[in-house]
């Protein structure tokens, strides 16, 4: 069987990935306490209490075991350059009537609210290999978009 492919993070993402991990890991002995206690309390067909610590523990066990997939697969990768735009890049693009400022992270780590643009978004893809002064076109709804790079930066 193929080793999975690597799933891209930025130091930052990599590091906010594990601490999730090392959260949760501590608090799972305290909800496997709760829920023994819970169960201690007599029906558990009645017993809100139960159900309650059963469905946090399974929701803290499905959460760490899709951390620990990431974690294992995961690969960091770093901005070595400003000449052209790659994963850890931040930049900035002006579209004729906005200016946007984006660091390009890898697709778990995406939250374009905040300013962390997937590589493998529409925009992050037109956006890879680009130089400072070149267009970036992405397709909306039968439109194209066009956004001119202005600055790389690495961080």
């Amino acid at each position: 069987m193929p080793k999975p492919s690597p799933i891209l993070f930025t130091k930052p993402g990599f590091e906010k990935l594990q601490q999730e991990c090392e959260e949760l890991q501590s608090k799972r002995p305290e909800y496997v306490i709760e829920l023994t206690k819970a169960s201690d309390l007599g029906d558990r067909s009645e017993n809100a209490a139960y159900r309650f610590a059963k469905q946090r523990l399974r929701q803290t066990d499905t959460r760490l075991r899709y951390l620990l997939k990431l974690l294992d697969r995961a690969r960091i990768v770093t901005a070595s350059q400003s000449e052209y735009v790659e994963i850890g890049s931040t930049v900035v693009l002006h579209n004729g009537t906005k200016e946007f400022i984006f660091q390009i992270v890898g697709g778990n780590e995406s939250a374009p609210s905040k300013g962390l643009l997937s590589y493998q978004s529409p925009l992050g893809q037109a956006l890879l290999r680009k130089r400072v002064g070149e267009i970036a076109t992405i397709r909306i709804q039968d439109k194209d978009i066009h956004y001119v790079l202005k600055l790389i930066q690495t961080l």
